[in-house]
């Protein structure tokens, strides 16, 4: 059954949108790459949320060069998104993990990020480590025009109800490069950028 779904304006699509992107990771079921296919299909999602004209969706980058321990033949972010100096960050798309109470554990003091968090965490260090050699940071450059400087690493896992900021910044002070933002704050960044199209 196909139709077509005529609205008054950009805001109500843009809620369309969301409401639909919510439906998805709100599903227990949903793969991450049925989350990123759906982004890829409404890019207007990851540039006005954040504030860019361009990303790349899971560039295929072969490693060219590495300390000789590196078994992988390639790293595929899921979204590397390009800042107002030109320069790119790096994005990972976990689910929200609706089967996890919370994405921390432990009191305070010992405050940490469940498994899952974790890896998604080591994931970026991977990919931020690729960029720390020359050989492929020219195959990024001349493959996507991608450039890395000091980039900012963030993962996009969770929602309001199992990622309580308070927690996840206790647990990010032994990673002060990298970032957590829920998909119910995604949405929302989504909805609070203003109704200005982007090209």
């Amino acid at each position: 059954l196909k139709g077509l779904h005529n609205v008054k304006n950009e805001r109500i699509k843009n809620m369309i949108t969301v409401g639909q992107l919510q439906n998805m990771y709100l599903c227990p079921k949903v793969h991450e790459t049925a989350i990123g296919e759906f982004i890829q299909f409404h890019p207007e999602i990851v540039k006005k949320a954040f504030n860019t004209n361009h990303f790349e969706y899971e560039p295929y980058l072969k490693w060219q060069e590495h300390d000789g321990t590196c078994e992988d033949v390639a790293i595929n972010p899921d979204l590397m998104i390009r800042r107002s100096d030109g320069y790119f960050d790096i994005y990972d798309l976990k689910t929200a993990g609706l089967n996890k109470k919370s994405i921390t554990k432990a009191k305070r003091a010992r405050r940490r990020f469940i498994d899952y968090v974790q890896e998604g965490i080591a994931q970026l260090a991977n990919y931020e480590e690729y960029f720390t050699y020359k050989l492929n940071a020219d195959y990024a450059r001349i493959k996507y025009q991608i450039e890395v400087k000091n980039p900012k690493l963030v993962l996009i896992v969770g929602s309001w109800d199992n990622c309580v900021m308070e927690d996840v910044v206790q647990a990010c002070r032994a990673y002060p490069n990298i970032e957590i933002i829920d998909y119910d704050t995604f949405c929302h960044l989504f909805l609070s950028a203003g109704e200005e199209v982007v090209k």
